[in-house]
């Protein structure tokens, strides 16, 4: 297993939006090597014996039709509220992707 570098784990933190302290760097990517190892142990199981699971449950179809229901202007007065900037219609919200 390759070591994980300083500049993993800034990155990591950063797309994660967690605040990370420099002192804490090399604490965190020894965190995560350990994690990844312990993943990795998991390949060496058999696990030749076992079924194969999709989902976790048994129901056939657990999916119901999307129903569209229009809100009330309390709760659309609400949920304009909720987002930090708003312009008419257009509610402004974080960019999550670099340029």
């Amino acid at each position: 297993m390759s070591k994980i570098t300083t500049e993993e784990i800034k990155k990591l933190f950063a797309l994660s939006r967690l605040p990370l302290d420099e002192n804490l760097i090399a604490t965190r990517a020894k965190d995560m090597e350990e994690i990844l190892g312990y993943v990795a142990s998991l390949s060496k199981l058999d696990t030749s014996s076992a079924r194969e699971v999709h989902g976790g449950v048994d129901f056939l179809n657990a999916f119901r039709d999307d129903q569209v229901k229009p809100a009330s202007a309390e709760e659309r007065a609400g949920i304009i509220k909720s987002f930090p900037t708003s312009e008419a219609d257009l509610n402004k919200v974080l960019g999550i992707m670099e340029k």
